[in-house]
Parts: C-alpha cells; sequence; structure tokens
C-alpha cells in the first residue's frame, strides 16, 4: 500500500508541548493520525514528529518582528525632535552670523 497516496482529508494533526525534570527545554511533538482501510479493516497510523525546531523557529521570528517594530517606533520618534532641534539651532546660527555682520 502506498501510504503518500492516503487521502489528506483523514489526517488529524496535534501539538503537543513537553518539559524535562528540570523544567528547562520544551520539546515540541507534533502527532499526525491517519486511517484507512485495508481490506475491510480499519488500520491507524500514528506518526509522531519532533517539530522543537520549527516551533523556535517561529518564535524567534516573531520576537525579531516585533523587535523592529519597536525599532522602527523609537527610531521615529527620537529622529523628529532631533531634526527640529537640528533646524532650530541651524537658525540660530544664521541668525547670529547676520548679527555679527551688521
Amino acid at each position: 500500500m502506498d501510504l503518500m497516496a492516503l487521502d489528506s482529508d483523514k489526517v488529524r494533526q496535534k501539538r503537543f508541548s513537553f518539559v524535562n525534570d528540570e523544567g528547562e527545554r520544551k520539546t515540541y511533538i507534533q502527532v499526525k493520525i491517519q486511517t484507512y482501510k485495508k481490506d475491510g479493516n480499519d488500520k491507524t497510523i500514528l506518526q509522531f514528529i519532533d517539530v522543537t525546531k520549527n516551533v523556535l523557529q517561529e518564535q524567534f521570528k516573531v520576537q525579531n518582528e516585533l523587535l523592529e517594530m519597536i525599532n522602527a517606533c523609537i527610531s521615529h520618534e527620537l529622529r523628529n525632535p532631533l531634526n527640529s532641534i537640528k533646524a532650530q539651532i541651524e537658525d540660530q546660527r544664521s541668525i547670529f552670523s547676520l548679527l555679527e555682520r551688521s
């Protein structure tokens, strides 16, 4: 029987996370349950997949996106007042240079 040809509509998936005895590292397991009939009998395939790497990559991606948003916001909030201060200093310098010439 070709297992790759099984109907994907009948596949059920669930993710679980497990913590070791010290409570430090989580392991994420995805369980796929596939049922099919063979020779008139119901058969079930359980597939356990370690998806820890994928879950951690997703978490890091979300964290990085949040940090990028915070960085953009802070940069914007700092840039506007600094540009305003810079423009005021340039105006004052031009006024002082005009006063010195007269």
